[in-house]
């Protein structure tokens, strides 16, 4: 199967399911991921996607079967809601088509919600705090399972929101299982270890080289740093990138603990991280009651902005940081 490569066009039948190609999401050198028309009213509510390979070779073989394997392993897991659910496994299908259904969420990727849709200087610290905490909520569930992500960055979470404005409860899901590996194995135990020593510049972290290097939970906190990163500065931490990370390099006005908290998050050495996502999400929340609405306060600046968005004749009500001179907010953008 070497070399070989493989296209679908809008309106193609699936090959062996009742599907049709709609739209296509996304696509990168070696994998497409496409909508699909729903076939009967008995899927009503469900949001098929189709994700198959356009390179088809042994390492990209190895890392879709593993992505698949991981998804069946979790589908009756905790960790179930915030994860794709494989519908149909087309592997080996006609016409060499290599891929799977899922039951895909409708949202947007957290480097569509940067690029896209936050317009102004920075995020609101309240709905930073909001991302990272579900991010490591979700991280620390599916750690308890035994299995690091190993790709955690923006492309690969989904949120349900598209606006900056903080919510009591997010719905974000995690995507793309393709090099997720169990923890505490190594690369070179893995019968797949060539295949998943793929890695992400800037997002994942430094041990990624080491294929005998024992894998641990510190891996995806890195990510998560690196995200958090990200989210501060609008800024992709790269390859070169000096770590740890210190989002003030590029946002001098972050606050101390928030810049310690990434940088606990992304140190290059692993067991000087923090070890679990419990002990990420304790650290955080310790951080949070410093930027809390004062009591009976609900328009403070840095407090959660739910219920200012939830007043009458307000609708979208945003404040965010200035990036480059103080952590005072100094713009609001009501849209009635």
């Amino acid at each position: 199967v070497s070399g070989d490569s493989f296209r679908l066009s809008e309106g193609n039948r699936v090959p062996s399911t009742k599907y049709t190609l709609l739209r296509k999401i996304a696509s990168s050198g070696s994998s497409e991921v496409w909508s699909l028309n729903i076939s009967s009213k008995r899927e009503a509510g469900k949001n098929p996607v189709l994700k198959y390979l356009t390179e088809i070779d042994e390492s990209n073989i190895g890392c879709l079967d593993n992505e698949i394997e991981f998804l069946e392993k979790l589908k009756s897991s905790e960790v179930s809601g915030a994860i794709p659910e494989i519908i149909a496994d087309i592997r080996g299908s006609p016409n060499n088509l290599h891929g799977f259904i899922m039951n895909g969420h409708t949202g947007v990727t957290l480097e569509e919600f940067v690029r896209n849709d936050l317009k102004f200087s920075s995020i609101a610290i309240a709905d930073w705090f909001t991302k990272m905490g579900s991010l490591l909520g979700i991280i620390n569930t599916l750690h308890l399972q035994g299995i690091l992500h190993r790709d955690i960055k923006p492309q690969n979470v989904m949120i349900a929101d598209k606006y900056p404005i903080v919510a009591d409860e997010l719905n974000m899901w995690i995507i793309d299982f393709g090099i997720a590996v169990d923890a505490g194995t190594t690369l070179d135990g893995n019968l797949r270890g060539v295949a998943l020593k793929r890695a992400t510049p800037g997002y994942s972290p430094p041990e990624k080289k080491d294929t005998d290097e024992i894998l641990r939970f510190s891996y995806d906190i890195f990510g998560v740093g690196a995200i958090g990163y990200f989210l501060l500065t609008r800024r992709h931490p790269r390859r070169e990138s000096e770590l740890p990370l210190d989002p003030r390099r590029h946002a001098p006005a972050v606050d101390l603990e928030i810049a310690q908290w990434i940088m606990d998050c992304t140190h290059p050495e692993p067991m000087r991280r923090f070890q679990s996502a419990t002990a990420a999400l304790e650290r955080l929340q310790a951080i949070l009651p410093r930027f809390a609405p004062d009591e009976g306060d609900d328009d403070s600046r840095w407090g959660s902005l739910n219920a200012l968005s939830k007043r009458p004749g307000v609708y979208d009500l945003v404040i965010v940081m200035d990036s480059t001179e103080s952590m005072t907010p100094h713009r609001e953008s009501l849209r009635k």
